[in-house]
């Protein structure tokens, strides 16, 4: 038929389409709407536009997040700290295991306003934020099971780590306090692929003008004072771990896996010598690796 004859059926269906588009974005936006207004009183979340399609990841652009509250205090933050992520992907819940997804890409985090103690060390290395990629997964309990949540972290200048928490949440979640909230076992790994454990080391024991032995001994020592004046003894063997992995840095984990669930906000009420058998600490150096599931 003519191309006339056509024309207004084209013109139909090219409307209905953007009305569906349009319709989906709103729905989109709603759902969005809901989870950033959860989070306000912990983080605000910003962003200039979202993309969404049916039964797929909601992505949000040129994000802004700037923890406030309970948690800005906790991180020790000044206030109007902010990062900022190139993308924010939200992903939908899995059927079977209800267990959902978030990723940053391009996240940048200031180390201007960080505690002292993290941002020095890295400024001193010639960094000026830390960039790359966060990827969460988080599953909700399923059969009894606790909370499992895994943060992988990617970092452009080649270090990455990856948290893995199982946890019974406590009557706050999903603010993330301690009130409540019930350890199982946590496991956190470090690889360096680049050397940049090295670059900060070298680094510090510059700006404290001493060799890199003398300035790991200095360290630990610090470490333990700091440890003695919050009632915390740690185990000898854990000492001569971090006495090695101060020496020659390298990639290492940590694990906390308590004998039984653990009440984090009750912690304090147990004796010093007793915490860390309470809590199962571990602490080993390992070669360098790269996790092949790291996101």
């Amino acid at each position: 038929p003519p191309r006339s004859t056509l024309f207004p059926y084209t013109t139909l269906f090219r409307s209905l389409a953007l009305t569906w588009t349009a319709w989906l974005q709103h729905r989109a936006a709603q759902e969005v709407a809901t989870w950033i207004t959860t989070l306000r009183p912990h983080v605000l979340v910003r962003y200039e536009h979202l993309r969404a399609w049916p039964g797929q990841a909601i992505h949000l652009h040129h994000v802004t997040l700037e923890p406030v509250g309970s948690w800005r205090e906790g991180l020790g933050l000044p206030v109007g700290y902010r990062m900022r992520a190139a993308q924010l992907t939200w992903g939908r819940a899995d059927a079977a295991t209800g267990e959902r997804t978030v990723q940053l890409d391009g996240l940048t985090v200031p180390l201007e306003g960080l505690p002292r103690q993290l941002a020095l060390p890295l400024q001193r290395s010639g960094f000026e934020s830390l960039t790359g990629a966060l990827h969460l997964a988080a599953q909700p309990p399923l059969n009894g099971l606790p909370w499992h949540w895994t943060l992988a972290w990617q970092g452009d200048m080649g270090l990455t780590a990856r948290l893995g928490v199982r946890f019974k949440a406590g009557p706050a979640f999903p603010a993330l306090t301690l009130q409540g909230m019930t350890l199982v076992d946590a496991t956190l790994r470090v690889d360096d692929a680049q050397g940049v454990l090295d670059r900060i080391q070298y680094s510090a024991a510059l700006a404290s003008r001493r060799p890199v032995k003398a300035w790991a001994d200095a360290t630990v020592q610090r470490l333990l004072r700091a440890a003695a004046a919050a009632d915390w003894m740690p185990p000898p063997s854990l000492v001569t771990t971090l006495e090695r992995g101060l020496r020659a840095p390298q990639s290492f984990v940590l694990k906390v896996a308590p004998p039984t669930p653990v009440r984090l906000d009750q912690v304090h009420l147990y004796a010093s010598e007793d915490r860390w058998a309470l809590l199962g600490v571990e602490f080993a150096l390992s070669p360098p690796h790269i996790a092949s599931d790291s996101r």
